[in-house]
């Protein structure tokens, strides 16, 4: 009787992981500073296929997020935030010319997407480092050129992810962000 017992509950446990979707995706949205500060309360983590928002999810007070039961497939993540700009100045733009002129230390990863303030999807240069100044002093209230409609351009960006979820999986991603133009992170979000 207990061998059969045991055959049966072997059987449905089976058969209730083949039908289930018990994975599960966690990690951290952190801003890419010194001290890796959480990006708590107006954040939020998207998955996405293409172009396709699947799920999201808010961040907590310690900026850790979860997606549990996520079907198998492709997915982008990423995330985003209506928190309040800052950090940049002076040191930025110097940075980001550093970088033109290819004087160490040169920038990366995410700190390369920050510079590109002005959108032009190029190297970074003096037009970036202009824009970063003219926001810093109060010139321009947004990095979008002035034949944009407002609100204007990014004011955060955010690592971007592509994950291939398999079936029965839990994975474990951290996300940084940045806000637009503090290229060396010096920005406390709270």
């Amino acid at each position: 009787m207990k061998t059969i017992l045991s055959f049966l509950i072997a059987i449905l446990t089976l058969t209730s992981t083949a039908f289930s979707q018990n994975n599960t995706l966690s990690g951290h949205v952190t801003y890419s500073n010194s001290a890796a500060s959480p990006m708590h309360d107006s954040t939020a983590v998207y998955l996405m296929q293409g172009t396709a928002l699947i799920r999201q999810t808010q961040v907590d007070s310690l900026g850790a997020f979860l997606f549990e039961n996520v079907p198998a497939g492709v997915y982008l993540l990423k995330s985003v935030t209506t928190k309040v700009q800052g950090g940049i100045n002076a040191v930025d733009c110097i940075g980001v010319l550093r970088n033109f002129a290819h004087y160490p230390p040169l920038l990366t990863g995410l700190q390369i997407v920050a510079a590109d303030v002005n959108a032009s999807g190029g190297t970074s240069g003096s037009a970036d480092a202009l824009m970063i100044a003219r926001r810093f002093i109060g010139m321009i209230p947004n990095f979008m050129p002035p034949n944009v409609a407002q609100p204007g351009g990014p004011d955060w960006v955010s690592e971007k992810f592509t994950l291939q979820i398999e079936e029965n999986s839990v994975y474990t991603q951290d996300i940084r962000m940045l806000c637009s133009g503090d290229i060396n992170g010096s920005f406390i979000p709270y």
